[in-house]
């Protein structure tokens, strides 16, 4: 007669130092014995539990109450292949949970359907209350479906979760894993799920390898915490998670037989490992740990983090230089309206038409078109170039020639001017908007206007070597005696001032101005020069069009 005997555990059941041993035998498809057995090796005596259609395989010794005393559970097939009339039909499977002396610590709970299993583990809730976690699985499922559920120690029912849900569902397996404050749970299908004692699923981790594979559940570094083992067959290959889920190894292991039987053991030296039987073949594993893998780990996050604050140093340089550049570019436009503001002084303005209107009720017509034409040409360069803040030489000097023509028609003969520009200057050069007429501006109100007798304004132009020199110079007061006569602010040289230094901010080379005051021989003020250096073909992308 075939029968399968397979080992529960040890436990000193009468308390006399000396423990008996916990077996079950079943005979598979024959009506032979299927019972738990526990034989005192001292006395010789064989204690039987009761005698089972079905019986629980694999069985399993577990203190699962607290109570000091193992319980004995395992799994439960329903084979339909015991057909006499005998308590417990394996027709269905059953939640058995044995106690130490082989009798029920329950009435076992049924589960009907052929060909289903039932697999059901020890349980700690959250509030360290004892409980058993049956999982019903297999092909039956018009009578019952795949299930996982929660029953108390007393074996009620307290809560169940269908597996319809996902999929693999009658393929599905069931671990728990000792922890605090409650025993983990997880389940096996397409994917690992952990769950929480509500059976609710609070984490997913997708499998290392497609189907099929094979799952073991055991203390792979002796730390007294179970992981996982998951092995591929088709890759013959095994990767190694802990409770968490994580990833903590993986391996080349060609194997031949997948259904492996794990032992743990500690060698002569004291060393943690696990002996894997694997059909006739025996394979010994150690894992321990890499001193030198935290920075294999930390190499990886270290050049990231480098990397990191680098893109972030060098991106809060750009933002730096970004907002350094619309300042400037802001101070540059307020510059700019300023500057037009300037040229379009209000007493210049309205003096101007006021002459324009004279001339015409004089009856000047020819004089009053000139005034009205060069009036109109100033406005028109001033519109054109108002966004810009370079010009080429020859349109600045179009500009200050129209001004001062302007002033000298309204003055008459109170002042006269030249400007001479060197040969080996081009008027295509670019210099500053505003470069000569600010200061030939200055030359007129400050310096001409106050003096009694008629007065000269000479601008000049050369180069030398790589710079512009522009010089205004007028036969005026002098600063001195223009700063008691006249109520100007020197706005607009502050302007100017301002203007230059954002520009050499830009530029390779700066621009650079000096004023000097002019006297005779007895010290007596006779006029101001202005000289202004421009450097050649050195202006920035700043230039607008």
């Amino acid at each position: 007669m075939a029968a399968v005997l397979k080992p529960a555990g040890f436990y000193d059941e009468d308390s006399d130092g000396k423990d008996e041993v916990y077996f079950s035998i079943s005979s598979a498809f024959k009506l032979g014995p299927r019972r738990l057995y526990c034989f005192d090796l001292s006395h010789k005596n064989l204690t039987l539990s009761q005698k089972c259609g079905s019986i629980c395989l694999d069985p399993k010794m577990e203190d699962s109450d607290g109570d000091l005393h193992p319980e004995i559970f395992g799994t439960s097939s329903a084979s339909g292949n015991y057909n006499r009339n005998v308590p417990y039909s394996d027709s269905s499977t059953w939640l058995m949970v044995f106690n130490d002396r082989l009798g029920f610590e329950f009435p076992p709970v049924e589960f009907p359907g052929f060909a289903n299993s039932l697999v059901y583990l020890p349980y700690k809730n959250e509030n360290s209350k004892d409980m058993f976690m049956p999982h019903v699985n297999g092909t039956d499922t018009s009578v019952l479906k795949s299930r996982i559920m929660l029953y108390s120690i007393n074996g009620k029912l307290v809560r169940y979760r269908l597996l319809d849900k996902f999929r693999y569902p009658n393929q599905s397996k069931i671990f728990i894993i000792k922890s605090l404050p409650a025993d983990r749970i997880y389940l096996l299908a397409d994917k690992f799920f952990e769950l929480n004692d509500r059976l609710d699923v609070i984490r997913t981790v997708a499998l290392p390898f497609g189907k099929p594979v094979s799952q073991y559940q055991v203390d792979i570094n002796g730390d007294g915490a179970d992981e996982f083992i998951f092995y591929s067959e088709y890759e013959k290959k095994m990767v190694l998670y802990n409770s968490d889920l994580k990833k903590l190894t993986e391996l080349e292991f060609p194997t031949e037989d997948i259904n492996w039987k794990i032992f743990p053991f500690f060698s002569s030296n004291h060393k943690y490992g696990l002996f894997v039987c694997s059909g006739k073949d025996g394979y010994i594993f150690r894992f321990t740990r890499n001193d030198y893998f935290i920075f294999g780990k930390l190499l990886h996050p270290g050049i990231y983090l480098a990397m990191f604050f680098f893109i972030v140093i060098i991106k809060k340089i750009g933002n730096f230089q970004m907002k350094a550049k619309e300042d400037l570019n802001n101070r540059l436009i307020n510059l700019q309206l300023q500057g037009i503001k300037s040229q379009l002084d209000p007493h210049f303005t309205f003096n101007t038409l006021n002459s324009i209107a004279s001339l015409i009720y004089l009856e000047d017509r020819h004089t009053a078109y000139d005034y009205m034409r060069k009036f109109t040409q100033l406005l028109r360069c001033m519109l054109n170039d108002a966004e810009k803040i370079y010009r080429n030489l020859g349109d600045e000097l179009e500009f200050v020639t129209t001004y001062l023509e302007l002033e000298k028609l309204r003055f008459g003969d109170k002042f006269n001017f030249e400007i001479d520009v060197s040969e080996d200057v081009s008027k295509r050069e670019q210099v500053p908007k505003l470069v000569l007429q600010t200061f030939a501006e200055n030359a007129v109100k400050h310096g001409i206007m106050p003096s009694v007798s008629g007065g000269l304004i000479r601008i000049s132009i050369i180069k030398e070597k790589d710079y512009l020199k522009m010089t205004i110079e007028d036969n005026g007061v002098g600063r001195i005696r223009a700063a008691g006569q006249s109520n100007s602010t020197g706005k607009g040289l502050k302007l100017t001032r301002e203007f230059y230094e954002i520009l050499n901010q830009i530029n390779k080379r700066p621009i650079t101005y000096q004023i000097t005051d002019l006297y005779d021989s007895s010290s007596e003020p006779t006029g101001t020069r202005v000289e202004v250096w421009v450097p050649v073909d050195d202006f920035s992308d700043y230039i607008r069009s």
